[in-house]
Formats: structure tokens, C-alpha cells, sequence
């Protein structure tokens, strides 16, 4: 098949004609990945077919060559030198066979586990990284309620207060094409809270959340002002709690107070 037919399906029917093909697929993947594999799947069978066709040329039988008779061989004494024997005996060890280690292979992750669900996570101050997973039916009734739309990934900042789906200071909303999918978002904002929504986003800015992520904070990027710290001297925390002397307790005391 082309590479034009195949632009031209869904990633969805792509992904059930790599299954019938055996093609490994990953998570990540999208539409441009899977009809990569299929064009270089379809190339592959071409090359082995033109093998076997070279092949079944290269197999007809060739006339036979008149066998070489065999050279003369000449014949060469050899000396025999005498050499003195030295015994020598070595202690035998009787060694015992270890069994073959059992190799456990990991079990392959599967490609959707069938669940509705979103996670989000912090990479550093300034940015997150969310990956999610919408059920083929659940999609559907989502589209059809809305009567047509999008998936959009929505990031809300709950910064400073308890969330309840409609009180965050403000939102971003991001359209992704993937119901199995992943995303590096840039928040630009330090010290904050944030809430993930994935869910169907329609013409008129409507928009119906499938499911909820938890929350994450990202941290700071300035250094902390406080300065409450106090570092003990050794000398006078062994005085207080290791030397029997009483001035060493006294000293102890002086600074630290009675322990």
C-alpha cells in the first residue's frame, strides 16, 4: 500500500493492520511512526520475495567437472628422538556441575489498559509532563454528547485553594489527538499547584472532562529565607552529654541550657 493510502486512515485502523502484521508497537507512537513500520514491513516482504526468485535461478544443477586425480605423496621418514618421562602427579578435584540460572523474562507492557485515567508530574520549576489513556467507547459517547469535538488536555492552577472543578485562578487548554498520549507542558510559574483535566473540547469552547489527574506542585526557583538554623560545637555537645566533669556541664549548660 502507498504511503499516501496509508496518510489517509485512521491511527486507529493503522494500529489493527500493524497488529495483523506482527509489527511491536509502542505507547508513544503516533500516526507518522505506524506508517513508518508499515511501509518498512511491506518493503521487507518485496527484498524476500526477489531472494527467493535469484534463488531458484541460482539452484539449477551445474554441469559436472571431470574429477582431479589425486597427487603422487611422497613418502618421509621420520626420527624418533627419545625423551626421559617425568611423573608427576596432581591432586584430582572432583568439581560438581551447577545447574543453568533460569533467565525470567519481563513481561511486554500492554499497549492500553483499559481505564480512563490522567497523571501529572512535575519536571522542574518551570514545567510539567502529563500521560493518559481514553477509552475507545468513552471517547465516542463523549463526541456524541457534545455532538462533535476534540480531546483537549486541560491544566488548571490551583494555587491557594481547594478545587472544585470550577474555583482554579486560571487555566490552559492544550488540543492533543491521541487518546493514548503524553505531554511536557510549560507552566512558567514557580511555587504553584496544578490539576490536569483530559476531556472533549467542542466548536463553542465547551468543554467535558473524561477524567481528573492528581495534584503536583512545582518548587521553587529562589532560595529560602529562612535562617532559623543553629549548628552545635561538638566540643560542648560532648561536654553536656558525654564528660562526667562539672565544669564541662556548666559550660554546656551556659550555652545550650539543661538537657
Amino acid at each position: 500500500m502507498a504511503k499516501k493510502d496509508l496518510g489517509e486512515k485512521k491511527i486507529t485502523e493503522l494500529r489493527t493492520m500493524a497488529k495483523k502484521k506482527g509489527i511491536p508497537l509502542k505507547r508513544d507512537w503516533k500516526k507518522a511512526d505506524i506508517v513508518k513500520a508499515l511501509l518498512k514491513e511491506e518493503k521487507v516482504k518485496k527484498e524476500k520475495k526477489t531472494s527467493k526468485a535469484v534463488k531458484k535461478v541460482e539452484g539449477k544443477p551445474k554441469a559436472k567437472e571431470p574429477a582431479k586425480k589425486p597427487k603422487a605423496r611422497i613418502a618421509v621418514k621420520e626420527k624418533k628422538i627419545a625423551v626421559p618421562s617425568v611423573k608427576k602427579e596432581f591432586p584430582i578435584k572432583q568439581t560438581v556441575p551447577m545447574p543453568p540460572m533460569a533467565v525470567s523474562q519481563p513481561p511486554e507492557l500492554p499497549e492500553e489498559y483499559g481505564e480512563n485515567r490522567i497523571t501529572l508530574m512535575t519536571r522542574d520549576p518551570q514545567w510539567l509532563y502529563a500521560y493518559w489513556e481514553v477509552k475507545e467507547d468513552t471517547l465516542r459517547e463523549t463526541s456524541k454528547k457534545l455532538k462533535g469535538g476534540n480531546l483537549c488536555l486541560r491544566v488548571y492552577d490551583v494555587t491557594g485553594v481547594e478545587f472544585n472543578g470550577d474555583n482554579a485562578n486560571r487555566f490552559l487548554d492544550i488540543n492533543v489527538y491521541e487518546r493514548i498520549g503524553n505531554w511536557y507542558i510549560d507552566v512558567r510559574q514557580p511555587d504553584s499547584e496544578f490539576i490536569a483535566d483530559i476531556g472533549v473540547k467542542d466548536n463553542t469552547g465547551h468543554f467535558m472532562s473524561i477524567a481528573r489527574s492528581n495534584k503536583t506542585s512545582t518548587p521553587k526557583t529562589w532560595v529560602s529565607k529562612e535562617k532559623g538554623e543553629q549548628w552545635i560545637d561538638t566540643r560542648l555537645y560532648k561536654a553536656t552529654y558525654g564528660l562526667a566533669s562539672e565544669e564541662s556541664r556548666a559550660i554546656a549548660e551556659k550555652h545550650f541550657g539543661k538537657h
